[in-house]
């Protein structure tokens, strides 16, 4: 009775949380400038989502769960509210198997799964991968614990099905973003190399498969890189974290401030891997070579040098499952160690929700000022005043919106932004209505210059002795105007 009482109120508090953060994503619902012109131009206009495949990268599957939103009708699928609403669902569902899956492993420790899923929502980066539709580790988060959940029910029951099920959202979520098919690789060849005699066929089956599609997708990424990419791709020329000694403990002390709970776990995987490695404790492969997944997965961001950290937030998601069992085994052999972990997660969770606050009160402030300077833009245009790009004295010979190139990119989101704004008013005749400028002199009077918020002194001193001043900022521009 007492069991069934805290299952129903855990499922109660998950309800409730799940629906205040749902809350928070609604807040002040709005696009905002940057990567969301992905959608302004695929699923807002009827096209299907963006598959990242070009020269930054290659995670073809990470946003095209969007196109699902193709399948409702235009006047409710191209809006703002049914992206959001969508993240909200495949959130919560996501919540609900994990916490599921804890109670698989810790023989239905109702209150302690909702006190690590409580964790989890506390983290820097679970609201702001769930506030925006840009990031893929949302889809990814909901990939992963479908792997875990099915690749156990595979394990418990000897079942192929389930085996195949897991190996299907696996190979999904490898296709998601470069750095996972490292960690998928890690952890088959973990649990082939170290449990080979207690696996069946089934088991052996599966982690090879699991092996194939990593070894598949790298194959890919690296034709794409060598022979149609020549060489170029995101991390080519990059500042590795290990390539300046100084410059590797900045990173590193960057990313373990950003999310404080990867210090528990990379102390915890080395705890782990001594026991595993080296007293050959395998009664916990399963969660374990999960945990050697997540570090994997962290150390690849860590020597790319990208300390954001909605990176590592699929890391988290795989380490979880060990710091759920261990802290429910210690409880029974070592109260003193499980209430540390419970302390340590606790303080981690705190430092991170105060993070998580910050990302969100940007988020909310950038939600209320983009979209009203890119209407201030169209409004402007259509008034009939010339809208100029003032390229920061970079020659219009060397101007390609194709190219990768000096304020290339901010010019194409402002162009996809207001052609937005435009068609919403019935009002777009011109797709081009942003005229790209080498020199300021060729401005006309009460026309609008956007400008690099950083552009040389002389400039801004150029366009105030015209009587233009600041009238909107946003998105590394600065909107002048008479």
């Amino acid at each position: 009775m007492h069991s069934k009482f805290v299952r129903n109120l855990s499922y109660l508090i998950l309800i409730i949380s799940l629906a205040m953060i749902g809350c928070l994503i609604f807040k002040d619902l709005n696009w905002v400038l940057g990567d969301d012109e992905l959608f302004l131009r695929t699923t807002m206009i009827g096209k299907p989502s963006h598959a990242w495949t070009g020269r930054g990268g290659f995670w073809p599957l990470g946003l095209c769960d969007y196109s699902i939103l193709l399948l409702l009708p235009q006047a409710i699928g191209q809006t703002i509210e049914a992206h959001f609403a969508y993240n909200i669902i495949i959130m919560s569902i996501s919540v609900f198997i994990l916490y599921h899956f804890f109670n698989k492993i810790d023989e239905k420790n109702y209150g302690l799964s909702l006190f690590f899923i409580l964790i989890l929502f506390c983290v820097s980066s679970f609201l702001q991968i769930h506030n925006s539709c840009i990031y893929p580790e949302r889809m990814m988060f909901f990939m992963q614990v479908l792997f875990m959940y099915f690749w156990l029910k595979g394990y418990q029951n000897r079942s192929m099905m389930f085996y195949l099920l897991s190996w299907i959202f696996c190979t999904y979520l490898i296709f998601s973003k470069e750095p996972i098919f490292g960690a998928v690789l890690v952890i088959a060849l973990t649990n082939l190399i170290f449990g080979w005699n207690q696996l069946t066929e089934k088991d052996r089956s599966f982690h090879f498969l699991q092996i194939f599609s990593a070894l598949t997708y790298l194959g890919i990424y690296i034709y794409r890189y060598f022979y149609r990419n020549g060489g170029e791709s995101l991390y080519n020329g990059g500042n590795f974290a290990f390539s300046q000694g100084v410059d590797a403990l900045n990173t590193v002390k960057a990313i373990f401030v950003g999310e404080p709970l990867l210090g528990l776990i990379f102390l915890f995987a080395l705890v782990r891997a001594y026991f595993v490695f080296v007293k050959s404790d395998r009664r916990t492969l399963f969660i374990d070579s999960l945990l050697f997944g997540a570090a994997a997965y962290a150390i690849a961001y860590i020597i790319l040098s990208f300390t954001s950290s909605y990176y590592v937030f699929p890391s988290l998601v795989f380490a979880f499952p060990s710091l759920v069992f261990w802290t429910d085994y210690l409880w029974k052999e070592n109260k003193f160690a499980s209430i540390l972990i419970v302390l340590l997660c606790g303080g981690a969770a705190y430092l991170s929700f105060n993070i998580s606050k910050d990302f969100a009160q940007n988020a909310y402030k950038l939600r209320n000022n983009d979209m009203k300077v890119v209407d201030f833009i169209a409004d402007s245009y259509m008034k009939g005043k010339y809208v100029f790009f003032f390229m920061d004295g970079e020659p219009l010979s060397r101007f390609n919106t194709s190219m990768n190139g000096k304020n290339v990119w901010e010019f194409n989101v402002y162009s996809h932004f207001t052609n937005y704004v435009l068609k919403k008013k019935n009002y777009l005749r011109d797709k081009n209505i942003l005229r790209p400028l080498e020199k300021l002199e060729y401005i006309f009077d009460d026309s609008i210059v956007m400008c690099p918020v950083n552009m040389e002194q002389k400039y801004k001193k150029y366009l105030n002795s015209r009587g233009f001043r600041v009238l909107r900022s946003a998105y590394n521009i600065d909107v002048y105007g008479q």
